[in-house]
């Protein structure tokens, strides 16, 4: 899943120091799924922090259904099977190297 955040500056209070924020999370299809409005209180002075590494967010982990899919099928007998569009790299390669081993 991916998921785009938006965030805009709608509002400023210089007397009470805020700022009225939109935020907005849009995902893949392009739907709406949270929107808000936040109040945040500026600082008064310029502040100066060193830039973060920030964490990569999943919400699933790919690689385990991946080999949770595997496991499935562990201890059974392999089977023929087509390919009817390979049209990414690790597709045709699989594709190419059992046309050549007869697999």
């Amino acid at each position: 899943m991916t998921v785009t955040v938006t965030v805009t500056a709608r509002a400023k209070d210089e007397a009470k120091k805020r700022v009225d924020l939109d935020c907005q999370v849009v995902n893949q299809n392009g739907e709406l799924v949270l929107n808000g409005l936040a109040r945040v209180v500026a600082p008064t002075r310029k502040v100066r922090l060193p830039r973060l590494s920030a964490p990569r967010i999943r919400l699933f982990d790919p690689e385990a259904r991946f080999r949770a899919l595997l496991e499935m099928g562990d201890g059974l007998a392999a089977v023929r099977c087509g390919v009817v569009h390979p049209c990414d790299p690790d597709s045709l390669r699989v594709v190419w190297s059992n046309r050549r081993t007869g697999g």
